[in-house]
């Protein structure tokens, strides 16, 4: 299964309808309204590499409001369900002062971990 995340730029005044709308084509898994740079991002899961440019060129980006697509295709999952990372850390640690979990410290041994897999 090939996964592309696709960016969608739209018409401010149209989201909601661009949205529903990118929702029903068919290898459209997702969508999601965003804060950032882009309006909208849509997960497209296809079989073949070919489907990406029928999915995405031929349909999305043609949709009403649609301004501008960016898509980024997904090399391989990365799993963060992990019990520890690569530096053998526990990916849930506790942060001792306040004897509650540390998502800073969560968040920086997943950042470990991305680092350490894209080599």
């Amino acid at each position: 299964m090939i996964t592309a995340i696709v960016l969608v730029n739209c018409e401010v005044a149209r989201i909601p309808e661009v949205a529903e709308e990118i929702a029903g084509l068919t290898g459209v898994t997702e969508v999601y309204s965003v804060t950032g740079d882009a309006d909208l991002v849509a997960m497209v899961r296809v079989r073949e590499h070919e489907q990406l440019a029928d999915v995405i060129a031929d349909r999305l980006s043609k949709v009403a409001g649609v301004l501008a697509t960016t898509t980024h295709i997904a090399r391989q999952p990365t799993a963060w369900d992990h019990a520890t990372t690569t530096t053998g850390r526990s990916v849930r640690e506790i942060n001792p002062a306040t004897k509650s979990e540390a998502p800073h410290e969560i968040a920086a041994n997943k950042a470990s971990v991305v680092n350490t897999s894209a080599r």
